[in-house]
């Protein structure tokens, strides 16, 4: 398979197939690179278990948060899979295979720091989603593209009113 050697998650193309290289290689990044699904979900993991002793309630949410992500990435794999592409976690800059690995998350233990790095991420994210709507022609990956967006304006929302939280009541 394509994917396997390095140069996009699709698999050989049929005469008429059902992918484009490019934009598989987009829900790729999406969803295995560095800045992406399965980096989020293992993120918000490691928060929520750091922040479970003395601060329950910020850990609840970004477990709740990290949930969301896990069905993004389940979301991707399968539009990904449906086009005939290899789920792999790994996604493809420049043409070469990059694999997901644990050094990927960014692991602070400070709370504020923590939610702000976060905040950041998720206004990346939609940003990025963004783009990558624009170029993807396929109208399911679009409507798949405009909920993921919107969860990810919902974790911006949540996240800011934790921080402001945070402002208000200082430990």
């Amino acid at each position: 398979m394509a994917g396997k050697k390095g140069l996009c998650p699709c698999r050989p193309q049929q005469p008429g197939g059902p992918c484009c290289p490019c934009w598989l290689s987009l829900l790729a990044q999406d969803a295995f690179d560095e800045a992406s699904e399965t980096t989020a979900i293992f993120q918000y993991t490691y928060a929520s278990v750091i922040l479970s002793i003395g601060h329950e309630s910020i850990a609840q949410a970004l477990g709740r948060i990290a949930k969301d992500e896990m069905r993004h990435f389940k979301t991707l794999s399968i539009l990904i899979a449906q086009r005939g592409g290899d789920p792999i976690v790994a996604a493809y800059p420049d043409g070469h295979v990059q694999y997901w690995d644990g050094a990927m998350p960014c692991y602070r233990q400070d709370v504020r720091g923590l939610l702000q790095k976060n905040l950041a991420d998720e206004k990346r994210a939609i940003a990025r989603y963004r783009r990558h709507r624009a170029q993807i022609p396929d109208a399911q990956v679009q409507n798949a593209l405009d909920d993921i967006i919107a969860d990810e304006k919902g974790h911006a929302a949540l996240l800011t009113g934790l921080i402001d939280q945070i402002d208000d009541n200082p430990s």
